[in-house]
């Protein structure tokens, strides 16, 4: 296989520099470019113009399934030997007819069919537009900077229609940009302004079925060195069954140019059937799968190209109704593509915030694995901050190649990545899995510089990586661009590299941050600070005292540490919250760093102990802010002084 190595040799060996030389024995960077995707990269233009280009990594059972926590808690709906989505919902057939744009016709499929079964919501997405919005170049040579290297006609894949639509440029209605049945230059201007009416909060990539055929066997692999056996086979067989009935349809990708060898025979009426043997042959089509049936006969295919054994994908083809079987087919487990490149979609909200901040509007398009131990590695993205209204951080958005857990870290006030100046906002491990998903929040962060930084603690079973957008000359990636002091990497959270000086130029991690404007709060006698912390609360102080210092029209509530509800005549102490509106905001006693709403000789323990450094009494989080007394933003000798005045009652 051939080795994406590039210059992260030199930004790994610049991470070393920084780390004590037993932290790094074992670390091993590079990646596998697909079979799939060699073999398109040494097609002619004219070839790759007719193709669809394959995803260039290869997504492993090893590194998706078997790092799951909940797939096999999911198996019994996928039990059923048949199904088809149309049993529940119905499913619009469309017809692409003269354009190349069955890509887009599979991509809003995944959503049509979401949404319906999810929500019954039946909206119709325009595929046009996603045809033109990914390309790059419009009438009188107008560049589209957001599009992928790419033109109109010249295909596309869901690979990449699924990354426009989660950097917030779609999908829009049908009505908005109606089909027509060309692929014709048009101005720039026609698909500029055009507002995304849904949000994809996660989409899921399944792992990569490679087939060849040897006698009488088909031989199963993960397209490199690795043999799958028929059991591992049937566990990602079922997720992909058990995804369409929870979730809706899923996309696959086929050889479209040789019906007349490899299938569609006519049998049982007017159904037909579909068997590709060849993996010498292109990708050229995509299609939609909405159910199976594993009885599906062998009888059933072309008779000079049946499969081993029984067993059926119902597929959606986009040729309208007149085709095949009112639009239908049954392509063969075995067929040696149709397991190659899947996609489902999980979960599509309404537009629920207003700013997206991101590098990575093209989507991941290269995989960097850690073996180090722990297999831990840390990921940062530094933003520049584009509105001028409050605006709080509610949600972190994330590729992956593989099943993990993570943490999050927000520094609101500045671009810093201090690991004192992080703040961690999620009060759980996080799973995520191959493909991309929003994390929400536990609590919106306000932000309160002109720069903020997001860092990601990924944790693994395997190998720990990182997902980025990188530059690939040849293909969809090639207008991907990068700058310093925006992408980060480090090993343990106190050394950071910065991709770009490190020598990984037109790269950047695959980090998103959400946010939304709201008004911001007045407050008489306190402070807020980008962490959601009122503080400068004398001790003593009762939460109607608190109250009576908030300038605001919504409501005000009070909660101790374990969310219970407090009155109003309750002395409030560090740790406990005030629900304003929908935001809860943390409350600091000035002082106070046990949480009892006093300064007494435990605090000004606590303090001293903090100040000197011993190890086992670190105060963090609302609890540093209390011992900054002199509120410096650190904790020392003059702080110690001014508790112990407190707490002799001076």
């Amino acid at each position: 296989m051939k080795k994406q190595k590039v210059a992260l040799i030199l930004f790994i060996f610049m991470l070393l520099l920084s780390i004590p030389i037993f932290a790094f024995a074992s670390i091993e960077v590079g990646e596998e470019y697909s079979p799939l995707y060699l073999k398109w990269e040494k097609l002619s233009e004219e070839e790759k113009e007719k193709s669809i280009m394959p995803f260039p990594y290869i997504i492993n059972w090893e590194r998706e399934i078997k790092d799951s926590t909940s797939f096999f808690a999911l198996k019994a709906a996928a039990s059923a030997s048949r199904y088809s989505l149309t049993e529940d919902i119905n499913i619009p057939v469309k017809n692409q007819m003269g354009t190349e744009e069955c890509w887009a016709f599979t991509t809003n499929t995944l959503l049509e069919t979401n949404l319906k079964l999810r929500n019954n919501e039946t909206i119709d997405f325009s595929e046009r537009y996603l045809d033109y919005a990914t390309s790059r170049t419009f009438l009188g040579n107008e560049i589209n900077e957001s599009g992928f290297g790419r033109e109109v006609g010249k295909g596309g894949n869901v690979g990449i229609a699924l990354p426009f639509y989660v950097s917030g440029k779609g999908p829009i209605l049908e009505e908005e940009m109606p089909f027509e049945n060309n692929e014709n230059k048009i101005a720039l201007s026609e698909i500029e302004g055009k507002e995304p009416v849904k949000k994809i909060n996660s989409y899921k990539t399944f792992p990569t079925l490679f087939k060849t055929r040897n006698g009488n066997q088909t031989i199963y692999t993960n397209g490199g060195d690795i043999t799958y056996t028929q059991s591992e086979v049937n566990e990602i067989r079922n997720e992909i069954k058990e995804h369409i009935v929870k979730y809706g349809a899923v996309s696959a990708v086929t050889f479209g140019d040789a019906s007349n060898i490899y299938g569609f025979s006519q049998t049982n009426g007017n159904r037909v059937s579909y068997y590709c043997d060849d993996d010498s042959k292109i990708i050229n089509h995509q299609v939609t799968i909405v159910g199976w049936d594993d009885n599906y006969a062998i009888s059933n295919f072309n008779s000079n190209h049946r499969p081993t054994k029984p067993g059926a994908y119902i597929v959606l083809n986009s040729w309208g109704e007149n085709w095949g079987e009112n639009g239908y087919y049954y392509v063969s487990y075995e067929d040696v593509w149709i397991e190659a490149g899947v996609y489902g979609i999980e979960e599509i909200v309404d537009i629920n915030y207003d700013n997206i901040y991101q590098y990575d509007e093209y989507g991941n398009s290269l995989c960097i694995n850690f073996s180090n131990d722990p297999k831990i590695i840390y990921g940062a993205n530094v933003f520049e901050r584009n509105s001028i209204q409050n605006e709080r951080v509610t949600e972190v958005g994330l590729f992956s190649f593989e099943n993990m857990t993570c943490e999050i870290y927000i520094n609101p006030n500045n671009g810093n990545l201090n690991k004192n100046e992080l703040v961690k906002v999620t009060n759980n491990i996080k799973t995520i899995h191959s493909g991309y998903q929003v994390i929400p929040l536990d609590i919106p962060i306000a932000l309160t510089g002109d720069k903020f930084a997001v860092a990601v603690k990924y944790i693994s079973e395997t190998e720990a990586s990182l997902s980025l957008e990188y530059r690939i000359n040849d293909g969809f990636w090639q207008y991907v661009t990068s700058n310093s002091g925006e992408s980060f990497c480090s090993l343990d959270m106190n050394v950071w590299s910065d991709l770009m000086t490190s020598g990984v130029s037109n790269a950047n991690i695959c980090i998103k941050a959400f946010t939304e404007e709201y008004e911001g709060l007045q407050l008489r006698e306190y402070e807020l600070d980008g962490n959601g912390y009122i503080y400068k609360i004398a001790p003593g102080t009762t939460a109607e005292q608190v109250k009576s210092n908030i300038i605001t029209n919504e409501n005000i509530s009070f909660y101790n540490k374990n969310n219970q509800s407090i009155s109003e005549n309750t002395i409030i102490g560090t740790g406990m919250k005030a629900r304003i509106g929908t935001s809860d905001y943390i409350l600091v006693v000035t002082g106070d760093t046990n949480g009892d709403g006093r300064i007494s000789v435990i605090d000004l323990s606590a303090i001293k102990l903090h100040s000197i450094g011993k190890t086992n009494y670190i105060l963090t989080g609302p609890y540093f802010r209390a011992g900054d007394m002199n509120y410096d933003n650190k904790i020392n000798i003059i702080d110690v002084a001014n508790a112990k005045l407190k707490a002799i009652g001076r």
